[in-house]
């Protein structure tokens, strides 16, 4: 049976067999743990593009609760006018550069299609790769 996941860059292949009709692979040899990071029959794609500098601000800018560790809880985006305050640019502008980090999430696997304030593209991104290691997140750290 093959197993598929959320991600579409994992799949793996799952022997099912019960006492009732025993398998020939049950009296297989064991074979050694494999050093590599993934398994012999693991296939993974790797990402050819990411996202451009200006993209990955957009979206640490907006969704930088929804990307902290420890997770914030009931986090909110920042507001687009906000978000283009600090970035110094258009909130159109902001919007443009979601709308194409949005895209690549959704050239990556089949998902629920949000809006651009909407954190839930900003995940997929984030499992897939594309956004680096969540920084510690200080709530009494101003915003600014």
């Amino acid at each position: 049976m093959l197993l598929v996941g959320n991600r579409d860059d994992l799949h793996h292949w799952v022997l099912l067999e019960s006492d009732s009709d025993p398998s020939e692979w049950r009296t297989r040899p064991v074979e050694p743990a494999n050093p590599t990071p993934y398994p012999p029959g693991t296939q993974v794609k790797v990402a050819t593009t990411g996202l451009t500098r200006a993209q990955l601000e957009a979206v640490h800018v907006v969704f930088a609760k929804h990307l902290a560790w420890p997770p914030v809880i009931a986090s909110e985006p920042m507001l687009l006018e906000a978000a283009a305050r600090k970035l110094g640019i258009a909130p159109t502008a902001v919007t443009d550069r979601l709308k194409q980090a949005q895209n690549r999430a959704y050239a990556l696997g089949p998902h629920r299609q949000t809006g651009v304030m909407s954190p839930e593209f900003v995940y997929v991104l984030a499992g897939a790769g594309y956004l680096p290691v969540p920084e510690f997140f200080d709530p009494l750290a101003p915003d600014g």
